[in-house]
């Protein structure tokens, strides 16, 4: 976590440097806010925020939560407005002389732990001349008073002060799928290891957030989660929040990595959830494995969280057979579905997409089609796992009534909607309370 190896660097060398670049909107200034948040939560000692941007209740406006750990009189303006209702809080300066002079007095003043100047460049700007001076000379104030210095720059080309910090941070906003991407780079970073030189990251709720993945299929609990009368839950409360209710009755949910790269493990624990509430709310399940699954993962991987004599009353795995042909293999599925139906049984189908390309082209959409007609009508649920390799691709996409893509970024494992459009989620897990669930993290 980025957040915890600057803390880490804080610790172990006083007066350390961090040069943070970046175009406007990136999340620059959320980051360093964050961070003097999670040090003045530490009692890591006080902090001193210098805007060039912003006046003091501005700056509360922005980021309100930050007048809990940071007094007004430690948010300085440095605007050099000349319309300032409260000149305590002015930090005057005309030249690199006085600009020290002033910064020097308020860190020994006020017993500073961490300075922020934001920004740097209009700082240089201001003052003119004597800039790399003033570089030099501002590093050197940090150090000698072992005060933790954060700049913050516009500027993302390499200068003479990228040599001079500690560390230097170059944060971007991209597109991917048409979608928002926020990544940090870690250029350098002196006295701790660097994990990850790129890392993905969100500004969700105003906070600079580090988005790791962990999604990985375990031995835990899974909370039950009750099904509304128009959908059935996805085992994902967030993405229910998400979806408006869970997966519609009768949909056909269509789930496709973007990337040969995703491990099928990764979306496959995806759709588990989903096979796992089926089973809790004493459902049935069909599943047809993904090309590189059979019916020993699958049952193994459903094992992790439901008893074992449900799985044997409630599941039904099918594997395909290619010398059968496809009518023989979908006849004996629907031999399956025709045993839950007559129980009364709702039922979720698992269909792995990929694993039709072994049949003829015709067949598959015959049998595809008449499948999702079965299931809309029936007012079940059909979850469809495909590959970018998959043939019939762009009719299946027709077909599906909701349409997700799991990819990677940065290592994450991540999901956006396509049908409904969403954002990109970074996908995680963790235990809540007894019970294992997954985390949908807006990358906003």
């Amino acid at each position: 976590m980025i957040v915890n190896d600057v803390l880490e660097a804080f610790e172990r060398i006083g007066g350390y440097t961090i040069l943070v670049k970046g175009s406007p909107g990136t999340g620059k200034t959320t980051f360093a806010v964050t961070l003097l948040e999670e040090i003045c939560l530490k009692g890591g000692g006080k902090g001193v925020y210098i805007s060039t941007r912003v006046d003091p209740e501005t700056f509360y406006k922005q980021f309100p939560r930050i007048s809990k750990f940071i007094p007004a009189d430690n948010i300085l303006d440095a605007t050099q407005s000349e319309f300032v209702e409260d000149k305590s809080r002015q930090l005057r300066y005309e030249d690199f002389a006085s600009f020290l002079r002033a910064v020097f007095t308020k860190v020994e003043e006020k017993d500073v732990s961490i300075l922020i100047v934001d920004s740097w460049d209009a700082i240089c700007s201001q003052i003119g001349d004597d800039i790399e001076k003033l570089n030099v000379s501002m590093l050197d104030v940090a150090r000698k008073t072992e005060t933790n210095l954060i700049l913050i720059s516009e500027k993302e080309s390499e200068d003479k002060l990228d040599y001079l910090v500690d560390c230097i941070l170059l944060f971007k906003q991209e597109r991917e799928e048409e979608r928002l991407v926020r990544r940090v780079f870690i250029q350098k970073m002196r006295g701790v290891p660097i994990k990850e030189q790129m890392n993905l990251f969100t500004l969700h709720d105003g906070r600079f957030t580090h988005v790791t993945s962990n999604i990985a299929i375990v031995k835990a609990k899974k909370e039950k989660i009750p099904n509304k009368d128009e959908f059935f839950s996805s085992g994902i409360k967030g993405l229910d929040d998400i979806l408006g209710g869970g997966y519609p009755r009768g949909a056909f949910v269509l789930l496709e990595a973007a990337k040969e790269s995703v491990g099928l493990e990764s979306y496959w624990q995806i759709v588990l959830q989903t096979v796992v509430n089926f089973l809790h709310n004493d459902m049935g399940v069909l599943v047809i494995p993904e090309e590189g699954l059979n019916t020993k993962f699958v049952k193994e991987s459903v094992a992790n969280y439901v008893a074992e004599d449900k799985i044997d009353e409630h599941v039904r795995v099918i594997d395909a057979d290619v010398s059968e042909g496809i009518s023989a293999h979908f006849n004996a599925y629907l031999d399956e579905y025709n045993k839950f139906k007559s129980r009364n049984k709702h039922c979720l189908h698992v269909i792995g997409l990929t694993k039709m390309n072994f049949f003829d082209e015709n067949d598959v959409r015959i049998h595809l089609s008449d499948l999702v007609v079965r299931n809309h009508h029936n007012k079940d649920l059909m979850i469809g796992i495909m590959k970018p390799s998959t043939v019939l691709s762009g009719e299946i996409k027709e077909m599906a009534d909701i349409y997700l893509k799991v990819t990677q970024i940065e290592g994450v494992i991540c999901m956006y909607g396509v049908k409904p459009r969403t954002c990109i989620y970074g996908l995680s897990q963790e235990c809540s309370g007894e019970f294992l669930e997954i985390k949908l993290t807006p990358i906003v």
